[in-house]
């Protein structure tokens, strides 16, 4: 039979209007790049002659965001912690979310690096169970650490945005 919508898992809904002739497609809540083309038939009433084609829907694809974080006035000697992608957004403004997302804490690298050590002072842990990142001081370190910066890399799109991370004592 006839159906006027089809749910394609992971992206969204299209939906035709036969008195209109329009189909839209309506992504899901962090569905950011373009939806798998999808097939139809066309049927004429009078003769039940048919043809099928296919739609495709291209998106100006947009970077998500990164917002600056920090965690300030710890104790010193004690770990400094913030959650890197609580202030963050993936490409359609819905929040970035741990399972559409990675985060570089080393991009100076060509691999995604979940830590880095600031000769000196200390490291920096990411952790991807959380969005957390621990900064670890060194013992014999008593000063503020030099902030890093994070690249955000949204899955998929592959689109980055970068921001810091300040921690002091």
């Amino acid at each position: 039979g006839d159906q006027a919508s089809l749910v394609v898992a992971g992206e969204g809904t299209w939906t035709y209007n036969p008195a209109t002739g329009d189909l839209t497609f309506d992504p899901e809540v962090g569905f950011t790049t373009d939806p798998t083309p999808i097939n139809y038939i066309l049927t004429e009433v009078a003769t039940n002659l048919k043809d099928t084609t296919s739609v495709t829907v291209n998106y100006t694809e947009v970077a998500p965001t990164a917002d600056n974080d920090s965690d300030l006035n710890n104790l010193p000697g004690t770990n400094g912690v913030v959650n890197v992608i609580a202030n963050d957004t993936l490409s359609d403004g819905s929040p970035a979310t741990l399972t559409k997302l990675t985060v570089d804490l080393d991009p100076t690298t060509p691999a995604i690096e979940p830590s880095k050590t600031v000769a000196g002072e200390g490291t920096y842990v990411y952790n991807p169970a959380t969005g957390e990142v621990t900064f670890t001081p060194l013992v014999t370190f008593t000063g503020n650490p030099t902030p890093i910066n994070y690249v955000l890399t949204e899955t998929a799109t592959g689109l980055k945005d970068t921001a810091s991370i300040t921690v002091t004592y």
